[in-house]
């Protein structure tokens, strides 16, 4: 009988709500995500409801760097939005095309606002 023993990274599971609130709006912050040197990570993107195109930009390319030295990164509980962002920014660090990301927030300050801009579409 042979028995293989199978080395298993420990992940280091980062709660980015926990550090950023529930979004991610530069490259700084990214960076911070990852100031603990582990050997594997694993990025809960539970509670996240934005990414902005820069920290979409800095988080593939520090998964990059982290993959060419061996670190493995797994994403999770990741929204459509948010991966739909991911996957823009990666097609146009491949191709130099920008794909377009425009969000657009309204503000209102009260409901009768909402209510006037709702009618108004």
């Amino acid at each position: 009988m042979f028995y293989f023993c199978v080395q298993v990274k420990e992940m280091k599971e980062i709660k980015i709500i926990h550090i950023t609130g529930n979004q991610i709006n530069g490259r700084s912050i990214v960076a911070s995500l990852f100031l603990e040197k582990e050997s594997a990570y694993k990025l809960n993107f539970e509670g996240i409801t934005f990414i902005s195109r820069s920290a979409a930009h800095e988080l593939l390319t520090t998964i990059d760097k982290l993959k060419e030295n061996n670190v493995e990164v797994k994403i999770v509980n990741i929204t459509f939005s948010i991966g739909r962002m991911i996957k823009q920014v990666d097609f146009s660090r491949k191709t130099g095309e920008k794909l377009a990301t425009f969000v657009n927030r309204l503000n209102f300050n009260t409901t009768a606002e909402l209510d006037n801009f709702i009618l108004s579409i």
